[in-house]
């Protein structure tokens, strides 16, 4: 994948619409509704973990979660080229 960025304001990541890309340490993302997954024994509570995320990485798509104060970069005009 190709990225083309122009130079964005940084802003809280609770300001970000959901279903916008912005860039975080120079990767690319875009925010989701908040999603769970649970992992471990569906019989021993105790035993699972809940993972919260609320990002998906463009570069990977592995999921990410970042906190409503984290400061992201918006990528307003953004747009994917497949060739």
């Amino acid at each position: 994948m190709k990225i083309v960025r122009n130079d964005v304001k940084e802003t809280k990541f609770g300001d970000v619409a959901v279903g916008a890309v912005f860039i975080e340490e120079d990767e690319a993302f875009m925010k989701t509704l908040d999603f769970y997954e649970i992992e471990g024994d569906d019989c021993d509570y105790e035993e699972e973990h809940h993972y919260m995320y609320n990002a998906i990485s463009l570069g990977n798509g592995s999921f990410s979660c970042f906190s409503d104060w984290d400061m992201v970069r918006v990528c307003n005009d953004a747009y994917l080229v497949v060739n």
